[in-house]
């Protein structure tokens, strides 16, 4: 199994998407830091879903 830490940026879909070509059981893994990573877990969500992957989104709290 392969877990990417998946932001939601180019770099990070990129390595999802090379993981998954290469037939890996995928799984992936969102932090979010409150507010204002808010529009990134959305993303998350939306590649996530059309991917079929399974992921899980962990809160981190004291960083604002």
């Amino acid at each position: 199994m392969v877990v990417v830490n998946l932001s939601g940026g180019c770099e990070s879909v990129a390595t999802l998407l090379w993981n998954l070509k290469r037939k890996e059981d995928v799984r992936a893994v969102h932090y979010e830091f409150g507010d204002s990573s808010r529009k990134e877990t959305v993303r998350v969500d939306i590649i996530c879903g059309i991917l079929g992957v399974p992921y899980k989104v962990i809160e981190v709290n004291g960083f604002n």
